[in-house]
């Protein structure tokens, strides 16, 4: 590519990002109510999305993507323009249960709907008596009762694509604006789940090479252990996949009884979103999610994300001190991320939301899971060429960025796990709200190029 069409395709792109700051600046978050509100909605989510814009995009040209492309007579070289920003393609809330969600004309609506089937799949189990206990409406627990549990939580939770998405899909040519709204939403499907059984040896191996001599001889052997204990509960190897079959078959049960084809119905039609294919301009990278769409409920994920079928208890993360921890190690961390359920201990509320959300994103941007989830597509797009790690990481502001969206929006982002011991004000304090229920944008780090259009297109390389 020659200097001149370079710095064309720069002051393009300098033009889109110019309005979208302009957006930005213009739209504050919803923070301007004299009192403050037990709950957000999707025109708040998304202005408070757009408000991070200057903080948290950090959109920047890396180069160009070669490309040979072929016709039945010729063959030419063709580039494209490489880039690299932050997209908040997902967000993520936590809940005391469905009738409290913070995402009040959406997320609540979701979850009021997927409660209905959690409670059908608990009562199977345990002659009824597991769902009159464990219905979702008993997901949150209080500061009441015994005071030696005050600072262990349990909250529901759920990913969903984030409003805005409509805007990247257009600057990406993926899709556009259509209707009111999409009318009915996918739930997810045990795919992933009945995926892990036969690649959890895998997942377990590299979580033990990764270890390396971060830990004693003793500290292991104590893991090993603890791992054999439950490998022998669990009844490995034909016991999970009886578990595992045995979920999947109340699942498809309850979508066959309490959805619409696989699909649950937005009464409300709150959002605005069609697959269209637009055009676009090429400025950004697409998200892996349409808006609205659901990647995550924890009521449809209820046997894993309460600990009901410990699959996770197999893994070293659960079991070694350190290992996985939203934070900067043992002594200064929020909480661990493993075992991925909703439950912490952790004094402070938000902080422990955090993290919380943290296992989600952990969840939904990794493959073969033992959890029932719809995969956060990061690198799986045919008309893009993506380098480097696209998921959502714990801890590391080169992966992922996180956007407070409720309580209290913020219009910039940062990485959960900071120090704050030292600090007047530290993270979320001030902010515990009555409901118990938070908002979180994950703003993932991407970076990719566009494939051009041809009948064969062929990736020769990035330059740099």
């Amino acid at each position: 590519m020659n200097p001149e069409s370079f710095d064309a395709l720069r002051r393009v792109a300098a033009r889109w990002l110019a309005v979208m700051l302009c957006v930005a600046i213009t739209v504050p978050p919803a923070t301007a109510a004299l009192l403050e509100p037990t709950d957000t909605n999707t025109a708040e989510i998304f202005t408070t999305t757009i408000s991070g814009v200057g903080s948290c995009l950090r959109w920047t040209p890396k180069g160009v993507c070669l490309w040979l492309v072929c016709s039945r007579i010729e063959c030419h070289v063709d580039e494209t323009l490489r880039i690299a920003h932050y997209t908040p393609d997902i967000t993520i809330s936590t809940f005391h249960d469905p009738s409290t969600h913070p995402w009040k004309d959406y997320g609540r609506m979701l979850a009021q709907q997927t409660g209905s089937m959690s409670n059908w799949m608990l009562g199977q189990v345990a002659g009824g008596a597991l769902g009159s206990v464990l219905g979702p409406d008993s997901a949150g627990t209080k500061t009441m009762g015994n005071r030696d549990t005050r600072n262990f939580m349990y909250r529901g939770a759920d990913a969903i694509g984030n409003p805005v998405n409509f805007v990247q899909g257009i600057l990406s040519g993926n899709f556009g604006i259509s209707g009111s709204g999409p009318g009915s939403i996918p739930v997810p499907l045990p795919f992933e789940l009945s995926r892990w059984f036969g690649d959890f040896a895998n997942q377990v191996a590299a979580q033990w090479s990764s270890i390396g001599a971060s830990y004693s001889t003793d500290q292991t052997t104590s893991a090993r252990q603890e791992i054999g204990k439950y490998t022998t509960a669990l009844g490995l190897v034909s016991g999970v996949s009886g578990a595992v079959g045995h979920v999947v078959n109340l699942y498809n049960t309850a979508m066959n009884a309490y959805t619409t084809g696989g699909m649950l119905m937005n009464a409300g039609g709150v959002g605005t979103v069609a697959s269209v294919g637009v055009g676009g301009a090429d400025l950004m990278c697409p998200p892996g999610i349409m808006p609205f769409g659901l990647a995550f409920q924890s009521d449809l994920d209820s046997f894993f994300w309460r600990g009901l079928v410990p699959l996770e208890s197999i893994y070293p993360a659960t079991w070694l001190p350190g290992m996985r921890e939203v934070g900067q190690g043992l002594f200064q961390t929020w909480g661990n991320v493993w075992p991925r359920t909703g439950m912490i201990f952790e004094q402070h509320p938000v902080k422990g939301a955090a993290v919380l959300a943290q296992r989600v994103g952990d969840i939904i941007s990794h493959p073969a899971q033992p959890h029932i989830y719809s995969m956060l597509q990061v690198d799986t797009n045919p008309n893009y060429r993506f380098f480097g790690f696209q998921g959502i990481k714990e801890h590391d502001e080169s992966h992922t960025l996180w956007q407070r969206v409720f309580p209290s929006p913020q219009s910039h982002c940062a990485i959960f796990g900071s120090n704050d011991s030292f600090a007047l004000m530290g993270f979320g304090d001030g902010q515990n709200m009555n409901n118990r229920g938070t908002v979180w944008n994950a703003w993932r780090k991407q970076d990719c190029c566009k494939k051009p259009s041809g009948r064969a297109v062929f990736f020769l390389g990035s330059v740099p």
